[in-house]
């Protein structure tokens, strides 16, 4: 899976799962790490 990589466009739901995606890959490395 590429890695998510939010950029400007017209496609806001793109967006908008590219930002989740990011957040739970935070959320996933910060429970590893902490």
């Amino acid at each position: 899976m590429p890695p998510c990589i939010p950029v400007p466009s017209n496609r806001l739901e793109e967006q908008k799962l590219c930002v989740e995606l990011l957040d739970i890959l935070d959320l996933t490395m910060q429970r590893k790490f902490y």
